[in-house]
Order: C-alpha cells, then structure tokens, then sequence
C-alpha cells in the first residue's frame, strides 16, 4: 500500500470526478475513509434537489444536519457554491413543507477551512443590500477566514469592495454578470493583494479603478462579453507586474 499522503494526493484529482472517486472509495476500506475528504471538498448548495442529482448537492437544510450529525465533515469542505436571490427560500423564505427557517447562515460558521467560496445570482441579478443582514455578515465573516484565497461574484449589485479589507488572504477574485460597487474605496492600510482577477460578460468597471490603483495584479483574465472600454486604463494600471494577460473574445477567440 501506498504512503497516505501519496494516496490522498491522488485522490485529489479525482475530485471532479465523482464516479471514479466513488469506485476508488469501495476498492478498500482505508480507500473508503481518504476519498471521504474529498468527495465534501466542493460543495454546491441549491434550494431544489433533482432526484439525478450529484449526491454531494445539497439543500441548505441536507448540509445543515450533515454538518450536524458529522462534525468532521465541515473540516473537509474547501469550496463553497451558493445561489442567492432577493426572494430565494434559501436565505429568506421558510420551507414550506417543514417549516424550517432558512439556515444558510448557521452553515457558514461550520465551515473553518473554506479556501473559496462563490456567490451567484441564479436570476438576472439581485443588490448586496436585500440580501438577509444575518447572511451579509456570515458571509462577510467567511472572508476573514486565514484559510480564503478564492471569491467570485456573479450578478451581485453593490458589493461593497470595502468588504476586502476584511482579508489579509484573498488573491483571487472573479466578477461574472451585472457588478456594481458601492464606492468610495475607503482609505485603509489593510488591503488584500490580489494576484489574479477575471471578468466575466462585465459592463464598464470604471467605479473599481479607484480600488485597482492600490492592486499589483500579476494575472488578468477578460472574457467574452466584458466591456472592454476601461482596458487601456487597467493596463496602465497593471501592465507593470502582469505576467499572466488572458483575453477571451468567445467564438473560439482568444
């Protein structure tokens, strides 16, 4: 038998594939207990579960009482998928069937060794200031995490960009969809330094200029969609430690 951190390491590539990670975890019981970790490493939270479905998809209600029930299981989770919206039962609406009131913001604090987690929009877009005030801090107490390296944001209106200063950790950040930002940047020596950011179907971005000037980006990604008027000025901006320049126009452009 292999040594477990080789093992382990293996079956870390296997996280996207969960047929394979499957068939590895009932080769062997001591197989069984390592692909454990990562079959909880990406998680997806939505409000309905098809039948079909991936087993490690959850309603916000199935991850609570797995959370619950295996405490371990939190410390596997590294990545963390959440569909919101202003009328979304799972942040405001209670279950009909059971009653229960929504309690996505119970599962953030569970989570302590998130690395990346993904807020989107689901339908059109929804503002930062209707989502549920318990959530915006549970969410915003994630970014704290020494852990959090990764955020992306799709469809999320008035974000507040002051929320980075909460994160000493954070080097990646991808916008998808309609983004807006609540400005002024404030003045604050506790920045984030990003290393990379994408852009994604994004509408002009003059309002996050004030906030590039304090980053020293050294990958940009720009991908179909994204108003590219502001381009020279980003350039301008970073050209001077970028390594990485990515521009994806669509149709097999590049």
């Amino acid at each position: 038998m292999l040594p477990f951190d080789i093992i382990d390491h293996i079956l870390s590539f296997l996280q996207w594939d969960r047929a394979a990670l499957t068939s590895c975890s009932e080769a062997d019981p001591l197989l069984s207990r390592i692909a454990e970790r990562h079959f909880y490493a990406r998680i997806t939270v939505e409000e309905q579960i098809a039948p079909s479905s991936d087993p490690y998809t959850f309603d916000q209600y199935q991850l609570y009482k797995r959370l619950h029930d295996n405490p371990r299981i939190a410390k596997y989770v590294r990545d963390l998928h959440l569909p919101v919206s202003p009328v979304s039962h799972m942040l405001c609406i209670p279950d009909m069937s059971t009653k229960q009131e929504p309690t996505i913001h119970l599962i953030l604090p569970m989570l302590p060794l998130l690395e990346r987690i993904a807020l989107a929009c689901p339908s059109k877009y929804v503002s930062w200031n209707h989502l549920p005030e318990k959530f915006q801090q549970a969410f915003m107490d994630c970014l704290r995490l020494p852990t959090i390296k990764e955020l992306s944001l799709s469809d999320i209106t008035d974000f507040p960009l002051s929320s980075f200063n909460r994160s000493q950790t954070l080097k990646k950040l991808e916008l998808r969809g309609v983004m807006t930002f609540e400005n002024p940047y404030p003045s604050s020596s506790l920045r984030p330094s990003f290393d990379s950011l994408s852009l994604y179907r994004c509408p002009p971005i003059a309002k996050i200029l004030p906030w590039a000037k304090t980053q020293t980006l050294r990958s940009l990604e720009i991908g179909p969609e994204t108003d590219l008027i502001e381009l020279p000025l980003l350039l301008q901006v970073w050209g001077p430690s970028l390594t990485s320049l990515n521009l994806n126009m669509g149709y097999g452009c590049k």
